[in-house]
């Protein structure tokens, strides 16, 4: 039997016999009754089978994902197509952060795309609608699409179709008034960067370290400040989403948003308007609908993608978003097979500044879809995002109404980029993220020399940062009077340090973030002045501070890196970009 959708599961025997209680489960799920005939008919009518990929939900940006597929498994059978539910595990960052975990977080991007087009292909689904999580999946289930599309045109002389729906933003709240003032009770005055920023996980972070760190200068209990913790973590988190800070899982909206994935309702939701807003989407999905059973061309994931990449990675840089993203659209780059590496990446966002309010919360922008109008409009009209083909039509007839911009989640007074990478002659390359703060404080980092202390593991450097008065210690007694001296009298009597955690890169241990080390190094006064971090792992979309990453080549494949020594002498040169051994 031959058809317009050019289908092989029509013409076998065997699939619609296996399908039948697959459907039928389906939609029962989303309290639909209907014949096993009226299935039947449908499936031989060529109504357009959809995949649903949801996350498990034992992750917390996933936990909606459930009561989002019933909403669109019905109003998919409402609109004449045959949709069915699958799921996708997905590692959380923050759950896996700061143990063994990590190390297998970056590596489940890759198995998670070559599943998912693998399920996407050999079950032959006309489309999908795909519900995002959090750090790795967005750009996995985008190069899933990617592969599935490519093979189509191939082999059926067809396209594969994607709409993607981004997930809920994480509420987040101030810490309760009774904690500060029991937090000020113990400690008389609350550090200004804790008691003004919301409550997350990586604030909660924070406050770890500094309790942990006062326990063991004996200004605190050991037993006080871990009863406060617990107490804290009653409040942290408190609904289910993307964590509500620019790290990796917002900062994956923004890329979606921006590759022309994304409709634009579906780009930020809440926990609390998701639902209203996925009851109002017959509209986007029958336009989604109508494209492949046209087997419109210019729809298909890969013609979209491929025409909105630069757009993507403008935006990306226009809101200062996570440095992970520079592996993601390296990674997405390949399957397309458009050769974009990190100095491309930097040259694309040349001349882009940043407009977005970062310092504010990604969950209040997503309360608000004016706000998100008024910004992307502005973009629009700023020229950051090129007029291209979309999932939803062209940017010009989404985003080309608005004349007036005022929403506070455009920055009056622009950004630089924050974005820079820098050479040496022990590494080709490595990245680092600075805030205009942080560029302020370059001075006394600048034109300075370093002693080196090289890790093998975060793990034992972390151990090490919870005592920095050791660190130091062993840091001076590693080298000779000599470098010591050098040093002292080239930095004018201080001593800084540069801190190597090498062998974490993807080849030799996955290449973990080293959230925790960036924490405890801003967590502590003398650190946060006088250390920078170099590694050949990554980082957390929240980290701050003098820290460099995603250096290439990964240590393993360098005699240079692992001949580095404890008590080395570095010389950093911002204005260079360079982080020079010096003999």
């Amino acid at each position: 039997m031959k058809n317009k959708l050019n289908d092989p599961i029509i013409e076998q025997p065997e699939p619609i016999t296996l399908l039948l209680p697959v459907i039928e489960k389906n939609l029962e799920i989303a309290g639909i009754k209907v014949s096993r005939n009226e299935i039947i008919k449908k499936f031989y009518t060529l109504t357009p089978r959809i995949a649903i990929i949801t996350g498990a939900v034992d992750h917390p940006a996933q936990i909606y994902d459930d009561e989002i597929s019933k909403i669109l498994i019905k109003k998919l059978w409402e609109l004449n197509a045959i949709p069915l539910k699958t799921t996708m595990p997905a590692i959380c960052d923050g759950i896996a952060q700061g143990h063994y975990g990590m190390r297998f977080s970056l590596k489940s991007r890759n198995l998670s795309a070559e599943f998912l087009s693998n399920y996407l292909i050999a079950h032959h689904y006309n489309g999908a609608i795909i519900i995002t999580s959090c750090d790795k999946t967005p750009a996995a289930y985008v190069a899933a699409a990617i592969i599935v599309d490519k093979f189509y045109k191939k082999y059926f002389n067809k396209q594969f179709y994607a709409l993607f729906i981004n997930t809920p933003e994480m509420k987040d709240i101030m810490v309760p008034n009774f904690l500060k003032e029991e937090f000020n009770d113990i400690f008389k005055i609350i550090p200004a960067n804790l008691s003004n920023e919301r409550l997350r996980c990586n604030v909660y972070a924070k406050y770890f370290k500094f309790l942990h760190s006062a326990s063991n200068l004996k200004r605190v209990k050991l037993k006080r400040a871990e009863e406060f913790l617990k107490r804290l973590s009653e409040f942290t988190c408190p609904t289910g989403g993307t964590c509500p800070f620019l790290g990796t899982g917002s900062t994956s909206k923004f890329v979606l948003f921006g590759l022309g994935l994304v409709p634009d309702k579906f780009a930020f939701l809440t926990p609390e308007n998701y639902k209203s807003i996925l009851n109002e989407s017959d509209e986007v999905l029958k336009f989604f609908l109508k494209n492949i059973k046209e087997n419109k061309i210019e729809y298909s994931v890969s013609n979209i993608v491929k025409n909105n990449f630069d757009n993507s990675i403008r935006i990306f840089g226009t809101i200062s978003g996570s440095l992970n993203w520079f592996l993601h659209f390296e990674f997405l780059s390949d399957n397309l097979g458009l050769n974009y590496n990190r100095s491309k990446i930097l040259r694309t966002m040349k001349n882009v500044k940043v407009y977005f309010n970062y310092n504010k919360s990604i969950y209040d922008f997503a309360n608000s879809y004016k706000s998100q109008r008024e910004f992307f409009s502005f973009i629009f009209h700023k020229g950051i995002i090129k007029d291209q083909i979309t999932v939803s039509g062209f940017w010009s007839k989404r985003l080309n109404k608005i004349n007036k911009f005022y929403t506070d989640f455009i920055l009056k007074e622009p950004i630089e980029s924050p974005f820079y990478e820098f050479k040496s002659n022990i590494f080709n390359s490595v990245l680092i993220k600075l805030t205009p703060e942080e560029k302020k404080n370059m001075e006394r980092f600048h034109n300075k020399l370093f002693l080196t202390k090289v890790y093998y593991s975060e793990d034992d450097c972390n151990r090490d940062l919870l005592n920095p008065k050791n660190l130091l210690l062993k840091i001076l007694k590693s080298s000779t009077k000599e470098k010591v001296y050098r040093v002292e009298k080239w930095n004018k009597g201080d001593i800084r340090i540069a801190i190597f955690i090498l062998k974490e890169g993807y080849k030799a241990d996955g290449m973990p973030e080293m959230y925790y080390s960036t924490e405890y190094i801003n967590s502590d006064l003398f650190l946060r002045s006088n250390t920078i971090l170099i590694t050949d792992g990554r980082f957390s979309g929240a980290t701050y501070g003098f820290a460099f990453g995603y250096m290439q080549p990964e240590a393993v494949y360098s005699k240079k890196l692992l001949s580095l020594k404890d008590g080395e002498i570095l010389h950093f040169d911002f204005n260079k970009r360079e982080l020079k051994l010096l003999k």
